[in-house]
C-alpha cells in the first residue's frame, strides 16, 4: 500500500532499505556476536543467517497484514 511512501512498479522502496538493514544486522549477528567464537564455515553462516531472516519475516507477516502495511490478493 501507499502506507510505506514511495514506490517503483508497485513496490515501496522502504522494504528494500528494511530488508537491507535486516540483512547486515543478521549478519553482523552471527559474524561478531555468535559464530566468531565457534569458527564456523561460512556456507554454515549462510544458511543460518537464512533460518533467521525467513523466521523474522514469518513473525513480520501477518503485523504488516494486520496494520494495512501491504495485502495479497
Amino acid at each position: 500500500t501507499s502506507l510505506l511512501g514511495l514506490q517503483v512498479a508497485g513496490v515501496p522502496l522502504m522494504i528494500g532499505m528494511l530488508w537491507m538493514t535486516l540483512s547486515l544486522s543478521t549478519y553482523s549477528v552471527l559474524e561478531n556476536m555468535l559464530l566468531d567464537m565457534l569458527k564456523v564455515s561460512a556456507w554454515i553462516k549462510s544458511v543460518m543467517g537464512a533460518g533467521i531472516m525467513t523466521f523474522i519475516d514469518y513473525l513480520i507477516e501477518p503485523f504488516a497484514i494486520r496494520h494495512g502495511m501491504w495485502y495479497w490478493h
